[in-house]
């Protein structure tokens, strides 16, 4: 057992705020009004945005001059896990970005002011160069998180060398602590194309062209709710018998992917199915994509304007449009307004809907002075737990934790 774990430790950490009593200047979340609320939120975001790029700069250096460097740490991502508490997937994902800023000053400057997050800055370090980050950083000024990584995802997508992208190619898996299965891979677009269509098949799945019906002709949603899940997102919105409830089409979907292994239940019809892989080809554009790869399923045609209104019945009177939004438009009030992409969205009041919230702003300073108003004592202790490397024996704590039965289980 490690020395640290101690219930008569624990109550003697520092720096904690003292419970029921306020610093000066500072209300209660309840005595603020919703925009005071919100003005405090998206400020404080930026504040904390300019932050996290002057810890990654720090990181950098540290890195760079393997301060981390100790007996039993492996990489500064280890070091992270162990003085920050942070998870290593996510302390390899931070250097990633901490290294790549230093070659990409427009990218820096943004994120240190506060002006873009660190979400926008860790997809464009995926991508960017010195002489390409300007126009990236622009979209991510202008735009949302997703469209940043739409973007970035396209170039990958459009630089990957089909031999790297086979390499690839992975099948990773771990017990969880409830004792199931977490699987975790990468297939080539080919192979995802083929799993994909195989599943469909066994669980029933909609038919490769039925997640773009226009939902003017859709049963309404409510009449289609699983009683076990709840929805029709999870129950995967297929229409189940009277008194028979559907499962969660993710849990069918492990069902089916056991049956395709073990060549078991309906498995000689999923795949033969799964060989049938449909490839769409613009001869204009000179682009291709495959149907229901990535970016291509569980989307909606819809009428700009409506054909009932004298709207057309061309291409260029459609979009397509995402379930959930798709019903926000028929059932709810929302509109659209112009046609073929220049469209705008507008509330049931009227009024437009911007494409993405004004820039944050922030200042680094800012977080130093939050803490300090409120009371909180940070040391470059504060985060380190006083584990020294000896090996963890977890049958003293399971036995605070576990009645003796499921110890048993777990030993």
């Amino acid at each position: 057992m490690l020395a640290a774990i101690s219930t008569s430790e624990s109550a003697s950490s520092t720096g904690a705020l003292p419970t029921g009593r306020l610093p000066r200047g500072a209300l209660p979340t309840d005595c603020l009004s919703t925009s005071a609320l919100e003005s405090e939120l998206v400020g404080l975001a930026g504040h904390l945005t300019a932050a996290h790029c002057r810890w990654l700069q720090l990181l950098a250096a540290f890195d760079d001059r393997e301060g981390w460097a100790g007996p039993g740490l492996r990489t500064c991502a280890h070091w992270l896990s162990w003085r920050v508490g942070m998870n290593l997937r996510t302390a390899f994902e931070q250097l990633r970005v901490a290294h790549a800023l230093a070659a990409l000053p427009v990218t820096t400057t943004a994120f240190a002011a506060g002006r873009i997050s660190y979400s926008k800055v860790r997809a464009i370090t995926r991508v960017a160069t010195p002489e390409t980050e300007q126009a990236l950083v622009d979209l991510a000024l202008a735009g949302t998180a997703s469209h940043v990584e739409r973007v970035v995802r396209g170039a990958r997508q459009a630089r990957a060398d089909p031999a790297e992208t086979h390499a690839g190619r992975h099948l990773h898996w771990t017990w969880g602590e409830d004792g199931m299965l977490d699987l975790r891979g990468r297939l080539t677009p080919e192979q995802g194309a083929v799993l994909l269509s195989a599943l469909a098949t066994a669980t029933e799945d909609a038919s490769p062209g039925q997640h773009q019906r226009s939902a003017e002709h859709r049963t309404p949603s409510r009449h289609r709710m699983s009683p076990v899940a709840g929805s029709e997102a999870e129950s995967g919105g297929g229409d189940a018998p009277p008194g028979v409830a559907l499962e969660p089409l993710a849990a069918r979907r492990t069902d089916a992917l056991v049956a395709l292994v073990t060549g078991s239940g309906s498995s000689d019809k999923a795949l033969s199915a799964a060989a049938q892989v449909v490839l769409h080809i613009d001869a204009e554009s000179a682009t291709a994509h495959i149907e229901r790869g990535p970016e291509t399923r569980h989307l909606d045609a819809h009428h700009i304007k409506h054909w009932l209104h004298g709207g057309r019945t061309d291409i260029h009177n459609l979009v397509l449009l995402c379930d959930r939004h798709h019903r926000l438009i028929h059932d709810h009030g929302y509109s659209m307004r112009g046609i073929g992409n220049d469209v705008t969205f507008h509330r049931p009041d009227g009024r437009p809907i911007d494409d993405a919230g004004p820039p944050t702003g922030g200042r680094l300073e800012a977080v130093y002075e939050l803490s300090s108003a409120h009371g909180i004592a940070i040391t470059d202790e504060t985060l380190t737990p006083t584990w020294a490397g000896e090996r963890l024996d977890p049958t003293p704590i399971l036995a605070l934790l576990l009645p003796e039965p499921s110890m048993a289980t777990a030993a």
